[in-house]
């Protein structure tokens, strides 16, 4: 199943756009770098998984998820605040 497919092709253009730029730019005394914090639980994240949850308790729809979805050794999602 494919999730927020225009999503992911944003961010693998964002990282490969960041690459080009870097590699095209070496040695020219300017860099590229861009910020990639991970999941964020946004309201809109929040709204998907809730709609995909089997479960009712918030923590363990929110642990599951993150397992899931998340490929960061801290196994949750980040926070706005």
């Amino acid at each position: 199943m494919a999730i927020q497919p225009d999503y992911n092709a944003g961010m693998a253009a964002r990282h490969n756009l960041t690459v080009s730029l870097a590699r095209d730019l070496k040695g020219s005394g300017i860099t590229s770098n861009t910020v990639a914090p991970g999941a964020m639980l946004v309201e809109s994240v929040k709204s998907l998984i809730l709609g995909m949850a089997l479960q009712n308790n918030w923590d363990e729809i929110e642990r599951n998820a993150a397992a899931l979805f998340l490929q960061n050794d801290s196994g949750r999602f980040g926070k706005p605040e």
